[in-house]
């Protein structure tokens, strides 16, 4: 970076008032132009808009926080859920000693769930 010319700058460093050169008229005409400018420190766009700021900005460039990633194939799948059960049985009783007011048997269920992003489906 010195080779090229470029001085390298410290925070919190003061710079020499005898290696200016020939141009330093130039560079203190600009120093008075760029202390005016206030100091802008990054953020992200939450930090930097209101909610009602960030909801016109979103309009007008026709943007949505909810709306699919147009780059997903809609054979896209994001998540499957398999559910197998062999076998269940509730007894609904009285008393234990009673006999049942109801039986109810499942055997052999399954079902699977698969979430499509692309084709906003499930």
């Amino acid at each position: 970076v010195k080779k090229a010319g470029y001085r390298i700058f410290r925070e919190g460093a003061q710079e020499s008032e005898d290696n200016k050169g020939w141009f330093s008229w130039l560079w203190t005409w600009s120093e008075s132009y760029t202390k005016q400018q206030p100091d802008l420190k990054p953020g992200s766009l939450e930090e930097m808009l209101t909610p009602e700021e960030k909801t016109l900005l979103y309009e007008a460039i026709g943007y949505s926080e909810t709306a699919v990633d147009p780059t997903l194939p809609k054979t896209f799948e994001a998540m499957k859920f398999f559910v197998h059960l062999k076998s269940m049985s509730i007894i609904l009783r009285e008393q234990q000693q009673k006999s049942e007011l109801l039986d109810i048997v499942v055997e052999e269920f399954s079902t699977l769930i698969v979430q499509r992003p692309g084709a906003q489906a499930v």
